[in-house]
């Protein structure tokens, strides 16, 4: 045999070496899964996925009791919350992406998801050292003047460290977790085979697109294990508020950040839900919720890019009432059709106008053709009437936004996956605008960008009419 055939053949071999070990990992890791099912009283479907059950069931009956009584006093939402807290980092991100998927799962399990928090325990120093030192081929006192020993935060994907660069400025540096980008990987294509044995066996799980789902997370888990798009991300938010000084997006430090490390300045602020903390500063609290939801209503319909997680721990207060955002890993884009449509749908609740909204609907694909048209028009028209006789000045985000989706789900309407983003985001800005201001009211800081929106797309239009005449 040629010495050429011979290497061919060991490659061959290491190969497939390689594959079965990941295959038996993988099984290991299925075993688990499957366990926390059955643990949590899941069972059931386990039985009716039919996966390798002479090989898992034997395993499952050596680890204990199959069932505990008291895990059925539990609602099922909470029993497949506490399924995905135990079964780790990629499962608890699935959770909190599904909370915002009321077209993906029952609302009531949206509800219990957003119990999920995303909270780890904190990786070594000496693995954090390594990562840096690895990925910036430096070693790390060369680079930092300060580094810190233990993370000032831990979260499911990475911890974050201060430092202090050579150069003198404060940073924030994240780090993504030892082997984590294998481990989700390896989580996801669990997912996948689980997802088309469902939609195979289980008939009424082809309500809920199982494989959909996890394309979906598969797709937003890996752009947010990229740091360079979050680097991206921060770039281009610093790109639209350049000028304007009521908001400030911290700068990163491109030539030090990588795919697994992002290092970028540390704002050093008041968190926005610090109320007695901001009124000891002498900052107006009036003005902060006003900053923030015009930071957030531009992002959304003059952007058409927005920070998709703007909970209280992502925005802090600097001098003269600016607003700091911090943490951009997940974004939601709005593309000028749908931004429009979204604003129709708004002004046209706000004018108890049933027909746009469903128009609006039909524009943005929303509605199949097999659809229940008449029972879509009196649920729509129902809505329309529990809000006639309430002043604009009352009207709630949160309240507003559920009875939407209360619509859209028993209608089985298909939402743009960034619409329920969008939904989210301004739901959790007027919540902490209703915190720094009782009177604060999300519906009246909207109108204003509409009315825009609506001048602009008919200044268009007007001007490519008079084009048109002219060229006739």
């Amino acid at each position: 045999m040629s010495y050429l055939k011979k290497a061919e053949l060991g490659k061959k071999k290491v190969s497939m070496l390689g594959d079965i070990k990941q295959k038996i990992h993988n099984i290991q890791r299925l075993n688990q899964i499957l366990w926390v099912l059955v643990k949590y009283g899941f069972g059931y479907i386990v039985d009716r996925l039919h996966i390798g059950e002479k090989l898992i069931r034997r395993k499952l009956v050596r680890r204990g009791p199959l069932r505990r009584l008291d895990i059925f006093d539990m609602p099922a939402s909470v029993r497949v919350r506490k399924v995905l807290e135990e079964l780790g980092p990629t499962f608890i991100k699935l959770g909190q992406i599904l909370s915002t998927r009321p077209d993906l799962v029952p609302l009531e399990f949206c509800e219990e998801f957003k119990k999920l928090q995303d909270k780890a325990p904190v990786f070594e120093y000496e693995k954090a050292k390594k990562i840096v030192e690895e990925e910036l081929k430096c070693p790390i006192d060369e680079l930092f003047d300060e580094f810190s020993v233990k993370p000032i935060a831990a979260a499911s994907l990475s911890q974050v460290h201060s430092g202090k660069l050579k150069t003198g400025e404060k940073v924030i540096v994240k780090v993504q977790r030892p082997n984590v980008e294998r481990i989700i990987k390896q989580d996801i294509e669990i997912l996948y085979t689980l997802a088309k044995l469902a939609e195979k066996y289980i008939e009424e799980s082809k309500l809920y697109n199982p494989v959909e789902i996890v394309d979906e997370f598969r797709k937003a888990i890996l752009k947010e294990i990229d740091f360079n798009t979050e680097a991206n991300n921060i770039d281009r938010f610093r790109r639209n508020f350049k000028g304007d000084d009521t908001v400030y997006i911290p700068k990163v430090f491109h030539d030090l950040s990588t795919k697994r490390i992002l290092i970028i300045e540390k704002i050093e602020g008041i968190k926005v839900t610090d109320v007695e903390k901001i009124e000891k500063s002498g900052l107006d609290k009036k003005k902060i919720a006003i900053n923030g939801a015009n930071a957030v209503l531009k992002q959304i319909f003059v952007d058409g890019f927005f920070h998709a997680d703007p909970h209280p721990g992502n925005i802090f207060v600097l001098d003269n009432n600016r607003i700091a955002f911090l943490d951009f890993g997940m974004v939601g884009r709005i593309d000028e059709e749908t931004k429009s449509q979204f604003a129709n749908i708004l002004q046209a609740i706000i004018e108890r106008d049933a027909s746009t909204i469903i128009e609006s609907f039909i524009a943005l694909g929303m509605v199949e053709e097999d659809m229940d048209i008449k029972k879509l028009e009196l649920d729509v028209a129902d809505l329309i009437d529990r809000y006639y006789e309430v002043p604009l000045k009352e009207l709630r985000m949160e309240r507003l936004v559920g009875e939407i989706i209360n619509v859209v789900s028993e209608n089985r309407i298909k939402v743009p996956p960034n619409l329920y983003l969008l939904a989210k985001t301004l739901i959790t800005v007027e919540s902490i605008g209703r915190e720094l201001d009782p009177d604060f009211n999300m519906i009246t800081k909207i109108r204003p960008f509409v009315k825009k929106l609506f001048w602009h797309k008919y200044k268009v239009k007007s001007h490519f009419s008079c084009k048109k005449e002219r060229a006739l």
